[in-house]
């Protein structure tokens, strides 16, 4: 008991790094465009939604690879890739 009133009471630990009001306008911004993926999950609700219709059932059967990156890494390699004004980054 004593443990876990002692846990209730501790402050939250503050970022190190705050986000600015400019950083916050940017990102709420590039989420705003249906176009981008500026965060992990694509936006604050992390659902993975794409508003983008130029895919759909009817032509989904058409698509094909465009572009291929090898890193040298010969396992499994998942990132989630941000795309911000037409650029791609992805983690390695």
């Amino acid at each position: 008991m004593c443990l876990i009133g002692a846990c209730a009471t501790e402050q939250p630990v503050a970022s190190s790094y705050p986000a600015t009001p400019a950083a916050d306008r940017a990102i709420r911004l590039a989420m705003s465009d249906g176009a981008s993926w500026p965060s992990y999950g694509r936006d604050y609700t992390n659902q993975r939604f794409s508003s983008l219709t130029q895919v759909d059932t009817t032509n989904v059967n058409r698509l094909a690879l465009q572009w291929d990156f090898r890193n040298g890494i010969m396992r499994g390699y998942e990132t989630s890739p941000i795309v911000v004004d037409g650029t791609m980054y992805i983690s390695t």
